[in-house]
């Protein structure tokens, strides 16, 4: 008669020996948990970084609509792409009108971000300062955009 002990199996046989299913569905399970925790420390250390610099270069007005566009278009197209939350709703003339108003979001804020007071008057600032640094010829203006542009 078998103990209960023995009935389970040795006790010093791997894990894997005894279930084999085990190491196929357990391992990529793992990869797979590693590399989105790897992602998003990544993409939160990206995400951050771009946010400074966009606060660094530009009005916080601007950065609160870029953000405002594109977090709530990340989390749509993740939960569409990765998640499928759509499922089989998810037509094509739907997705068609949702990246439709996705691109004119985008173009709202490229617009906003062009034509901002503040943003205006920086560059009537950086003009003018052009203007009296050449004696008010604005040669060293079109020479500085040759340098930074030599391909025009």
């Amino acid at each position: 008669e078998v103990s209960p002990a023995n009935r389970a199996g040795p006790v010093n046989t791997p894990a894997e020996h005894r279930r084999p299913w085990a190491r196929t569905l357990i391992a990529p399970a793992l990869i797979l948990i590693w590399l989105a925790v790897l992602m998003l420390l990544v993409t939160a250390v990206l995400g951050g970084w771009m946010v400074q610099c966009a606060y660094s270069s530009g009005p916080p007005d601007l950065v609160i609509a870029g953000l405002t566009v594109v977090d709530p278009m990340v989390g749509v197209a993740l939960g569409l792409l990765v998640l499928d939350e759509a499922g089989e709703g998810l037509t094509g003339w739907l997705a068609a009108g949702m990246g439709l108003a996705g691109v004119v979001a985008i173009v709202g804020v490229v617009l906003l971000s062009r034509f901002h007071p503040e943003v205006i008057q920086r560059r009537a600032a950086a003009r003018a300062r052009s203007r009296t640094q050449d004696g008010g010829t604005g040669q060293q203006a079109a020479s500085s955009r040759k340098v930074a542009r030599p391909d025009r």
